[in-house]
This record gives C-alpha cells, sequence and structure tokens, in this order.
C-alpha cells in the first residue's frame, strides 16, 4: 500500500530524488539551454527493509531559456535555479506557504558544482553515452524513447530518454537500500501548461534569506523549522 506525503524529511528526499547520475562538473557559459517547457513528474521511493511503506510524490517542472523552477504538487515548497548571462547559477530554495525564500550564490556549496545542463535536464547530459550507455530504442504511448543504463555512485541506473523533451521519460536508481523511479506523467509547451512558474511579483513579497546568514540566524523560528525538516539543502 503506497502513501502520499507532501511533507517531511522522506517526501522531501522523494519529491526531488534526481541524484541518480554522477556529480556534474562545473557550469559552462556557454551550455546551450534546451526549449521551454512544463512537466508534471512523479517519483516513487520504495524501500527494501521489510514492512516499509512505499513514498510517492508528485511534482511539476517549468524550464526556459534561463531558469528552472520545481515546486511538488501541492504548492507548499520548491527550488528555482537562474543563470545569468555569464553562466553563473543561482539557487532558492521556495516556501510558498510561508511567502519566504533562501537565496545561495554560486559561491555557495549548495551551487558549486552544479551545470545547467543537469539542472535544466534533470541528469547531466554528458553521463549520456558515458556513464550510461545506450541500450537500445522503444516507443511508448507513441513517443519514441532512447534506452540508458549503467551504474553511479553505488545505484543501477536504467533511463529512458525524451530527446524531443531533452528530459527523461524515466529513470530508474536501484541500490542496497531503496529503487527510486521519476516517471513523467504529462508535458506540455510551457505557454500551455496549466500551472506557471511563481510570477517575480509574488516572489519580490516573499521574506528574502541570505543562505549566507543562516549560521547567524539560529535563534529565527521560520529557520530553526526549516533546518529541522532538511530544508536548506537541494537534492539534484
Amino acid at each position: 500500500m503506497n502513501r502520499h506525503t507532501p511533507s517531511g524529511r522522506i517526501a522531501r528526499a522523494a519529491l526531488l530524488s534526481l541524484a541518480l547520475i554522477v556529480a556534474s562538473p562545473a557550469a559552462r557559459a556557454d551550455a546551450p539551454s534546451p526549449a521551454p517547457v512544463a512537466a508534471l513528474y512523479e517519483t516513487r521511493v520504495v524501500p527494501k527493509r521489510h514492512g516499509a511503506k512505499a513514498v510517492v510524490t508528485r511534482w511539476y517542472f517549468w524550464r526556459d531559456s534561463g531558469q528552472v523552477e520545481i515546486r511538488d504538487e501541492h504548492g507548499r515548497t520548491g527550488e528555482r535555479w537562474e543563470r545569468d548571462p555569464s553562466g553563473k547559477l543561482f539557487y532558492t530554495r521556495l516556501f510558498h506557504q510561508d511567502r519566504a525564500q533562501i537565496e545561495f550564490a554560486p559561491t555557495e556549496f549548495q551551487v558549486v558544482g552544479k551545470s545547467w545542463g543537469k539542472v535544466s535536464m534533470l541528469i547531466e547530459p554528458d553521463s549520456l553515452g558515458t556513464a550510461l550507455k545506450m541500450s537500445g530504442t522503444e516507443r511508448r504511448a507513441g513517443q519514441s524513447l532512447v534506452r540508458y543504463s549503467g551504474s553511479a555512485d553505488g545505484q543501477r541506473i536504467d533511463l529512458r530518454w525524451r530527446a524531443d523533451l531533452a528530459l527523461p521519460a524515466e529513470i530508474r536508481g536501484d541500490d542496497a537500500h531503496k529503487t527510486t523511479t521519476v516517471r513523467l506523467l504529462r508535458s506540455w509547451p510551457l505557454a500551455q501548461a496549466p500551472q506557471s512558474m511563481t510570477d517575480a511579483t509574488a516572489l519580490a513579497a516573499y521574506r528574502m534569506i541570505d543562505g549566507a546568514d543562516l549560521g547567524d540566524m539560529e535563534s529565527d523560528p521560520f529557520v530553526t523549522r526549516v533546518h529541522g525538516q532538511g530544508g536548506y539543502q537541494h537534492t539534484h
């Protein structure tokens, strides 16, 4: 029996459990940006402990030429990546219910070493054909998929890739403790998506916290609560 849950450490790990591919190289200013798109994904984490229940979460993904946003289907939390003209990445954790955001600069450890390719395509594109070897093609629901497989960080990885979207149709990661499956449910042209990225005007009204200041804010009730929920970390 599956358990759907929008909060807590396990649910947050399931929401954005995309760290299935080897660590990405530093961001490149000249990295191409794939076409704008919106998508709905489902993540299912099945622990291998006896009696443990699966954790299932759904989340929205939006991508345009210079930013990516992810938000849980209930609209409570999310994250936003922005790339400036020089190629630097800025990362923001969004807490919509609290109308707050925590921003991390390119020099923060949450950002260092991340590439625009992995942020915008949900995997490290350089892993295709290297860490992940092409193993065939197939059609599913009228769509052409390319299959890749391999191993990374102690996991067996199986990927079905939508080249037309530059996004995974499905990623399955299997290790000694759990099986994680990330599956594309729907996709839309960005302008036709049923939900939109968070509006810049709305974000301007959110409380802004500089990630570099978190260590000096241990007495702040919001910061204390978010820290207890693992909310400082992203999970790419």
